[in-house]
C-alpha cells in the first residue's frame, strides 16, 4: 500500500447492515403511496412504518453501543436542535394529534439522518468502491422517480376520466389532480432537489454509459412531473436553480448541462404532443401554463401576499415559543405559505433559531466546499447541491410543502447527503493533494484516493 492510501473498510455487510438498508430502500420506494384521506383521519405514507422500523434498528444498536463520528457531531447536534424545536412546539400545540403526526414523521426523518451519518455502525452496499453519499443519492432519486410515475399516471387517468379543465380545477389535496397526501404544489416541491442530484449523477464519469442513460431518463421523468403539476412556483424555482447551476459550473460542465436541458425540453414537448394528439389536453401544457400565469391573482401570488400581511400581525401573540407546530392551518384556516413566517408563527423566535441551525450549517458547508471545488476543479457535486438547495428554499417561500411526510423525509436525507459529501469528497481531495514526503494518514482518517475518478 502506497503512502497516502489507507486500508479500505471490509465490504462484507453484517446482518444489521442488510436489514437496515433493506428497510431504508423499501421505505423510500413506498414513501409516495399513502392511506386514503378522510374526515378526521391522518394520512400515513406506506413507507413511513418501514423507515420507522429501520430507525428502531438503528436506535437499538446505538443504545447498545453509542457512538457518533467526530466529523458528524456538529451536524448531529444541529439536526437534534431542529427536532427539539419541533418537539417543544408540538407540546405547545392546541391541536395535538395533527401536530404529533408531523412531529412523528420528523422523528423518523431524524433517525434516517442519524443512520446515514453513522458509517461505522451501519455500512451501505459497495462501501469500498462507492462513496456513501452516492449510494444515498441513488436511493433518493429512485424514490423520486416512483413519485413522479405515480403522479403522472394519476394525472393522465384523471384527465381521461374528468377532462383537463375539471382536473386543473381540482389541484387541492385529494382532488383529481392531486394525490391523497398533497396538492400538486406539494407534490412538485419534494421533486426539486432530486432533479439537480439526478443531473449531477448523469454527468458523473464514475457511472458507466448505461447507468448514466438510466439517470438521464429519470431526470426527464422528474422534470416532466414538475411541469405537469402546473405549479408556477415550483417551475419558476426549478428554472432559477438551473440558471444558478449554470453560473456555478465551468464551461465544459455548462455545455453538458445545456445538452441535458435541451433533452428535457424535447421530452416535455414530445409528451405534450402526445397529450394533444390523444385529445387529452387541447391547448397543450404550454397553453395551460400561460393561462395560469395570466390569471389576475398573479399580482398577489394567488393571494399569498394578503395572507402574509395577516400573519405578520400575529407575530407578537406568541413571540418566543409560537402557537404550536402545524397549528396555523387549524387556528387561521390557512398556513402562511412561507417557511420563515410559518416557522416563526408556529415555533416562535426560539424555535426559529433552533430550526435554522442545521440549514445555516449545511449552507456554510456548501459555500466552503464550493470554493474548494472551484480552486481545485474537482468534483462539482456542491454546485448541484447549492442550486438544488436554493431552488427548494425559493419554492418554500411561497409554499408549506414541508408539512408532507414525503418532503420531511426527503429534506432530512438531503441534509445528510450534504454532510456525507463534505466528509467523503473532502477526504478524497486532501488525499489527492497530499504533498510528497508528508506523513501517511492514519487508518480511518480518510477515504482512499478519489473514488470518483474525477
Amino acid at each position: 500500500m502506497s503512502p497516502g492510501q489507507i486500508a479500505a473498510p471490509r465490504a462484507t455487510l453484517r446482518w444489521h447492515d442488510r436489514t437496515a438498508f433493506a428497510l431504508f430502500l423499501a421505505g423510500l420506494i413506498l414513501l409516495p403511496f399513502s392511506t386514503p384521506a378522510g374526515p378526521g383521519s391522518v394520512v400515513v405514507s406506506f413507507g413511513l412504518p418501514l423507515l420507522g422500523l429501520m430507525v428502531v434498528t438503528y436506535g437499538a444498536l446505538w443504545w447498545w453501543r453509542p457512538y457518533v463520528r467526530r466529523e458528524y457531531a456538529a451536524a448531529m447536534a444541529c439536526g437534534f436542535a431542529l427536532l427539539a424545536a419541533q418537539t417543544i412546539s408540538t407540546l405547545e400545540s392546541p391541536v395535538l394529534i395533527p401536530s404529533a403526526a408531523r412531529w412523528l414523521a420528523n422523528v423518523v426523518g431524524f433517525g434516517v439522518f442519524a443512520y446515514l451519518l453513522s458509517p461505522t455502525s451501519f455500512r451501505l452496499p459497495h462501501a469500498t468502491t462507492v462513496p456513501r453519499f452516492r449510494v444515498t443519492l441513488a436511493a433518493l432519486i429512485a424514490s423520486a422517480a416512483v413519485l413522479s410515475l405515480y403522479f403522472i399516471g394519476t394525472f393522465v387517468l384523471a384527465v381521461k376520466e374528468h377532462g383537463f379543465l375539471t382536473v386543473v380545477a381540482q389541484r387541492y389535496a385529494g382532488g383529481a389532480m392531486a394525490l391523497t397526501w398533497g396538492a400538486s404544489n406539494a407534490i412538485a416541491s419534494p421533486l426539486i432537489y432530486p432533479v439537480f442530484f439526478a443531473l449531477y449523477l448523469a454527468s458523473s464519469a464514475a457511472l458507466n454509459r448505461p447507468r448514466r442513460l438510466l439517470v438521464r431518463s429519470v431526470t426527464l421523468l422528474l422534470c416532466l412531473a414538475i411541469t405537469l403539476t402546473l405549479s408556477r412556483g415550483a417551475i419558476f424555482a426549478t428554472v432559477f436553480g438551473a440558471l444558478a447551476l449554470a453560473a456555478l459550473l465551468d464551461v465544459r460542465s455548462q455545455i453538458r448541462l445545456l445538452a441535458s436541458l435541451v433533452l428535457i425540453a424535447v421530452a416535455v414537448f414530445t409528451f405534450n404532443s402526445w397529450l394533444v394528439s390523444q385529445q387529452l389536453l387541447s391547448e397543450g401544457i404550454g397553453g395551460a401554463l400561460v393561462e395560469r400565469i395570466q390569471r389576475q391573482d398573479v399580482a398577489t401570488l394567488n393571494l399569498r401576499t394578503i395572507v402574509w400581511a395577516e400573519y405578520l400581525q400575529q407575530l407578537g401573540k406568541a413571540p418566543l415559543l409560537g402557537e404550536g407546530y402545524y397549528s396555523s392551518v387549524w387556528l387561521h384556516d390557512m398556513t402562511p405559505h412561507n417557511i420563515v413566517l410559518t416557522t416563526f408563527i408556529e415555533r416562535g423566535l426560539i424555535g426559529l433559531v433552533l430550526s435554522a441551525a442545521v440549514v445555516v450549517y449545511a449552507a456554510g458547508v456548501i459555500v466552503r466546499d464550493l470554493r474548494l471545488s472551484g480552486l481545485r476543479r474537482r468534483d462539482p457535486f456542491f454546485a448541484y447541491a447549492a442550486a438544488g438547495g436554493v431552488a427548494s428554499l425559493l419554492h418554500l417561500m411561497v409554499e408549506d410543502a414541508n408539512f408532507t411526510q414525503q418532503y420531511i423525509i426527503y429534506s432530512w436525507i438531503f441534509l445528510a447527503v450534504i454532510f456525507l459529501a463534505h466528509r467523503e469528497l473532502g477526504a478524497a481531495q486532501r488525499a489527492a493533494y497530499q504533498p510528497r514526503g508528508s506523513a501517511p494518514r492514519q487508518p480511518g482518517a480518510a477515504l482512499p484516493l478519489d473514488p470518483l475518478g474525477a
